[in-house]
């Protein structure tokens, strides 16, 4: 069974975490050589505006016209419409501990060798740019691992492979 959060405390929660994530980064990483706004802004975008997935659940589930037929409100409020159980899928196709351990690798092997090759060399030894990659995915991370202990359901529901393999099932969840 699914545990349903009042979407602002849920957002909230994201919008602090991301907070969190610009300052983490901002403070030990990037050591004032970037802006805190725009470390900010960075996890805001994988942090946060990532949930904007649930839109196509909510198309998905109802169409374009039932988006509007159960009012535009409803995407705010599982209490008057809620397209995981009305479809009995979750997609949240930007949801994914595949796309942190891609992101995280690529980061990691770039780092680590991408000042040898020509052309990435000025990326990976860019301070600035590692340290908006970095804050880009420990904002991701903050927010699935959120998202992994506030909803009740597998240890697997926020791989997309597993979500993909199972149809996006509901009740594999």
């Amino acid at each position: 069974m699914i545990a349903f959060w009042p979407l602002w405390l849920h957002e909230t929660i994201h919008f602090s975490l991301c907070t969190l994530a610009a300052f983490l980064v901002w403070r030990f990483v990037a050591k004032r050589g970037v802006k805190f706004w725009k470390l900010w802004l960075t996890a805001l975008t994988s942090g946060f505006f990532i949930d904007g997935d649930h839109l196509f659940d909510h198309f998905f589930a109802y169409g374009v016209m039932g988006f509007f037929n159960h009012g535009v409100l409803s995407f705010f409020d599982a209490s008057i419409a809620n397209p995981f159980l009305e479809a009995q899928k979750a997609y949240v196709i930007f949801h994914g501990w595949e796309y942190l351990i891609a992101g995280s690798l690529v980061l990691f092997f770039g780092v680590k060798w991408g000042k040898g090759v020509k052309g990435m060399r000025s990326f990976f030894s860019d301070k600035k740019f590692v340290s908006v990659c970095l804050v880009f995915l420990l904002s991701y991370f903050f927010h699935l691992c959120f998202d992994q202990l506030s909803w009740s359901h597998s240890g697997w529901g926020y791989f997309l492979t597993y979500r993909l393999l199972n149809n996006f099932s509901l009740l594999k969840l």
